[in-house]
């Protein structure tokens, strides 16, 4: 429904920015393995990070925008992160523009009691392998962006703008925690979701006195070997697998703040700039 697309150019790119430079400069079938290499490569290249709403200067030159043109400037020209309305806008073009049949959707994230970025929420349990209702669940409006996949005659999700905690070749499932329990994360409905709604989205997060991200530092980024995190001035790292990270410190200072967004996350800011985060 006049979703945008990229030209070939754009895409070749983009694929250059995550790691996965098209083979003789042919651009990559729309398949299933294409999807997952790309969610995969997404994931551990651009992390997931709201540092434009803690940088005043930034703020006050640019804000934070959510059409394509912005968005792939500053994930790919500018080789930064950024939070879902800008990773899913920027990955369901490139998934479009190859030939994939992607809907954009909207989902109420789960915020249990004292949620941290990176941290694992309680498990939900299970009654004869199908989750317990949780009328305790505190719930956001739908203020998450996702995308839909239609492909070989399934629908799947595909969502690399949540910090990292969802992998490609989930259909339509929850995330297993190590122990092999399952929690909620999310719910949603298959409506679909234009950039104007994102825009209201975007505004509320940006703006509002109360929102989570106008508080809080959250950078997070996949890795070969585990995840890293970054929640204020905690930084955290996992092994894959692992219910709890097995490296947790306190960031202190300026100049240990860049040195470790450069060396985790691959993001590089001014001393000037790094003091306001």
């Amino acid at each position: 429904m006049g979703q945008a697309t990229m030209s070939p150019s754009l895409v070749h790119a983009y694929l250059d920015r995550i790691g996965l430079p098209a083979a003789a400069g042919a651009l990559p079938p729309p398949t299933l393995p294409t999807l997952a290499a790309l969610h995969w490569a997404h994931l551990c290249s651009v992390p997931f990070e709201n540092l434009s709403l803690r940088l005043e200067a930034a703020q006050k030159q640019h804000g934070i925008h959510t059409d394509l043109q912005s968005i792939y400037q500053k994930l790919v020209g500018s080789r930064r992160g950024g939070y879902c309305y800008e990773q899913n806008a920027l990955f369901g073009a490139v998934l479009r523009s190859l030939g994939f049949d992607v809907v954009d959707g909207a989902a109420r994230v789960v915020q249990p009691p004292q949620r941290e970025a990176g941290g694992e929420a309680d498990a939900v349990p299970l009654l004869d392998g199908v989750q317990a209702p949780a009328p305790e669940l505190r719930l956001t409006g739908h203020d998450h962006h996702v995308l839909f996949v239609w492909l070989d005659g399934r629908l799947w999700l595909a969502d690399v703008g949540f910090g990292g905690q969802l992998r490609a070749g989930y259909y339509l499932q929850h995330r297993s925690l190590a122990d092999g329990s399952w929690k909620y994360l999310y719910f949603f409905r298959l409506d679909e979701f234009l950039p104007q709604d994102y825009a209201i989205m975007n505004h509320y997060i940006t703006q509002h006195l109360q929102s989570y991200f106008r508080h809080n530092t959250v950078v997070a980024r996949e890795t070969r070997e585990g995840r890293v995190t970054l929640f204020n001035s905690t930084f955290r790292r996992w092994r894959e697998g692992e219910a709890a990270p097995h490296e947790e410190r306190e960031v202190e200072g300026e100049a240990a703040l860049l040195a470790l967004l450069a060396d985790h996350f691959d993001l590089r800011f001014t001393a000037e700039e790094a003091g306001t985060i």
